[in-house]
């Protein structure tokens, strides 16, 4: 990871806006760089102070000895994050080396509410990036793992390595494959569904990682955030991975059903008023250009009027079916 992109992902992790997905990102970077297996390079402050200074205040925040928890390290490692950013001015920072001759640098791709992206990863595994998403990935996968990690929803077509499994890390969930192609929807805030196309999948949530389940094609996992249990359930795949495709379909569907599919293509809610069900039937296909772009080309097939609302939603007032 470049410095500006780690100073960036430190800085909002300080004011309380990464996910937990980047938190244990961040984690397993700095226990590399506590327990000495790797160094950062840094451009004013030198790295041994700076590491002294990370010791000595994790050990002013430890009264007892013995195992550090999961969950009490992350504090930890918040804490020496925070340090970074006082001792470096918060611009300091390079890169993490796994080694003194070999860099490992992190990759993150972003996308806006606008943008999709197709991302080709080190080992030629394909990932379709949704939007508002975060894909974090090294720039070479280490020996034995290839790890990234997802923030939002991402369509994964891996290529199959039986000495190196597979993991994304989203925020409740870990996938692990050898090769196959499956669906992660893990949108901050919202419900985290994995979906197979192909292939087999095994997942398995963060705080209770023995419930894993074992997915086959058109299947899913659905993790339930109160109790943290996985639910399996038969599913469509092709029903949730057409966001990837660059045009959407509709053959005699009812105009209920084609307003559900923009709200999860989308991952924007939509109120529909007004309508009553079986009314109107769509025939149509569409450039994936976005809700506003498909809306108005619906317009020409119903008479409804919908308008964004302050939350970010939209409501759409039906009216009738416009004869063709």
């Amino acid at each position: 990871m470049h410095k500006e992109d780690f100073r960036k992902l430190l800085q909002r992790q300080h004011e309380g806006k990464t996910s937990r997905a980047e938190d244990r990102l961040i984690a397993r970077i700095w226990e590399q760089v506590y327990a000495g297996h790797a160094s950062f390079n840094w451009e004013e402050v030198p790295e041994d102070a700076v590491k002294n200074s990370i010791r000595e205040k994790v050990r002013a925040q430890t009264s007892v000895a013995g195992a550090i928890s999961n969950s009490y390290w992350l504090q930890l490692v918040k804490v020496a994050a925070v340090i970074v950013l006082l001792l470096t001015g918060g611009i300091t920072l390079w890169h993490l080396s796994s080694s003194p001759a070999t860099e490992v640098k992190l990759m993150v791709k972003s996308t806006d509410p606008t943008q999709r992206a197709k991302i080709t990863l080190p080992d030629g595994s394909m990932v379709h990036l949704n939007v508002n998403s975060t894909l974090t990935y090294p720039e070479e996968f280490e020996d034995g793992l290839r790890r990234v990690s997802l923030e939002g929803e991402a369509f994964f077509e891996v290529q199959r390595d039986t000495d190196r499994p597979f993991l994304v890390s989203s925020a409740g969930l870990e996938t692990k494959v050898l090769g196959t192609s499956f669906n992660v929807n893990a949108y901050k805030g919202k419900e985290e569904m994995v979906t197979v196309k192909s292939g087999k999948v095994q997942v398995s949530p963060h705080q209770r990682p023995e419930k894993r389940v074992l997915l086959l094609p058109d299947e899913a996992a659905v993790l339930d955030g109160p109790t943290a249990a996985l639910l399996k359930q038969p599913y469509d795949a092709d029903k949730i991975i057409g966001w990837k495709s660059g045009r959407l379909a509709f053959d005699m569907v009812p105009f209920d059903e084609v307003v559900a599919t923009l709200e999860r293509y989308y991952h924007t809610p939509i109120t529909l008023k007004n309508y009553q069900e079986g009314s109107c039937m769509i025939k149509a296909s569409y450039q994936n250009n976005g809700l506003q772009f498909i809306l108005s080309g619906l317009q020409l097939l119903v008479d409804f009027e919908y308008e964004k609302q302050a939350d970010g939603s939209m409501a759409i007032s039906y009216k009738s079916c416009r004869k063709s």
